[in-house]
C-alpha cells in the first residue's frame, strides 16, 4: 500500500514517508468539499492505516523486544495500535464494500466523528515515532541494519492487509498462511471500491 514499495530505503525513511502519507490524507479529507471525495479519502485511509499498522507489528514488535530498553517503546506502540485499530475497525464498517460516493450517505456525522478522533489518535501517535521511538532505534542500529529493516517493511507492506483486524493478534504473531488468507479477504471487499478515481475526479454526491 505504500508509496515506498520496491524502494531499497532504511527503515526511518520508510517509516517518514508512510506517516506523510496518511497525514496527507487526513487533510484531503477535512480540504475537500466534495462528499464522493471524502469517500475516497476515508477509504484510502483505512486502507493505508491498516496497512501501515500491520508493517510496525511485523517490524517493530520483535525488533523492540531484542534492543535493550525497548520495552517501555513496545508497550507504546501496542497501546497506539489498539487505539488505532478500534477507531478503524468501526469506521470500516462504516464504509466496506461500497462506493465511495456511498459512504457518507447514512451516518455522515459518525464517519466524520470518526475521522477526526483518528485523526487525534494518528498525530499522537506519529509525534511520539519520530521524537522518541525512532530516535531510540537509531541510536542502537548501524544503517546497515536500519536498511534491512526498510526492506522488510517494504515487503511486509506488499503483502499486508487493507482493512483492520483488531481481533486477531498482531502480524509477527501470526503465520504466513493466516496472513496470506486475510489479504486475500482483504482484496474481495476492496473490488467494489475505487477511492483513487473518487479522489482524483469525485462529484458532490453525498448525503
Amino acid at each position: 500500500m505504500s508509496e515506498n514499495d520496491g524502494a531499497t530505503i532504511d527503515l526511518v525513511s520508510f517509516l517518514a514517508a508512510s506517516r506523510l502519507r496518511t497525514e496527507q490524507l487526513l487533510e484531503g479529507y477535512f480540504a475537500t468539499d466534495s462528499w464522493a471525495k471524502r469517500g475516497g479519502y476515508a477509504q484510502l485511509l483505512i486502507k493505508e492505516l491498516s496497512n501501515l499498522v500491520s508493517v510496525r507489528e511485523e517490524v517493530l514488535r520483535p525488533l523492540l523486544r531484542e534492543l535493550a530498553g525497548g520495552a517501555a517503546h513496545l508497550h507504546r506502540l501496542d497501546e497506539a495500535r489498539g487505539g488505532q485499530l478500534d477507531l478503524l475497525a468501526r469506521l470500516d464498517e462504516l464504509t466496506k464494500g461500497v462506493g465511495p460516493r456511498d459512504v457518507h450517505q447514512h451516518q455522515a456525522d459518525r464517519v466524520i466523528d470518526l475521522i477526526k478522533q483518528l485523526r487525534g489518535v494518528v498525530h499522537d501517535y506519529d509525534a511520539y515515532e519520530a521524537s522518541d521511538l525512532l530516535p531510540f532505534v537509531e541510536g542502537r542500529l548501524d544503517m546497515d541494519r536500519l536498511t534491512e529493516l526498510g526492506q522488510q517493511a517494504g515487503k511486509a507492506g506488499r503483502r499486508g492487509p487493507t482493512h483492520p483486524h483488531p481481533s486477531k493478534p498482531p502480524a509477527d504473531e501470526r503465520s504466513t498462511l493466516t496472513k496470506t488468507a486475510t489479504r486475500l479477504h482483504d482484496r474481495l471487499h476492496d473490488m467494489a471500491e475505487h477511492p483513487e478515481e473518487a479522489v482524483e475526479s469525485g462529484g458532490e454526491q453525498g448525503p
